[in-house]
């Protein structure tokens, strides 16, 4: 686990409020709809593609906000339902998570509990960046784990 400043960044995105296993459904549904329209409108991307959750505290039957989002470099007019966003900078706790979708909850639970017990206050905002995507059921998919973090108590 590591401590990371993430800078403020420019996306294209779409959003749903679902629960967890709703996620690869909306995932598939949503990808390629949302990289065409980016390709029409000539976005250029900047960075891997990201998965931005709020309010999810693991609970697989939560409802969160979930925002799919391609990092960009510039905005442009879009009549589409999807939309761009500018993200704050955050400080976060991090982890490298390599292996399929399946496993991913571990690997989250892994990073909440090292950042709990190491005395980070965390909050509302989770994203996966996926570094290297091969398939939903890879060994070889890459996935960094952002947590946000508020504050270390310091004892």
């Amino acid at each position: 686990m590591e401590v990371k400043q993430i800078p403020s960044k420019l996306y294209y995105c779409a959003e749903k409020y679902l629960i967890i296993p709703e996620i690869p459904g909306f995932a598939e549904e949503i990808l390629d709809p949302l990289y065409k329209d980016a390709e029409s409108l000539g976005l250029e991307l900047n960075g891997a593609t990201e998965f931005i959750y709020f309010n999810s505290d693991g609970n697989l039957y939560k409802p969160f906000q979930l925002i799919i989002a391609f990092p960009v470099k510039e905005s442009k007019p879009s009549k589409s339902d999807f939309f761009f966003l500018e993200s704050m900078p955050f400080s976060c706790v991090s982890l490298d998570y390599k292996g399929p979708m399946t496993n991913i909850g571990k690997a989250w639970g892994d990073l909440v509990r090292q950042a709990l017990n190491q005395g980070y206050q965390l909050i509302s905002q989770g994203r996966e960046v996926y570094k290297k995507w091969v398939s939903y059921e890879s060994e070889e998919n890459i996935t960094e784990l952002q947590m946000e973090i508020v504050a270390k108590k310091i004892i």
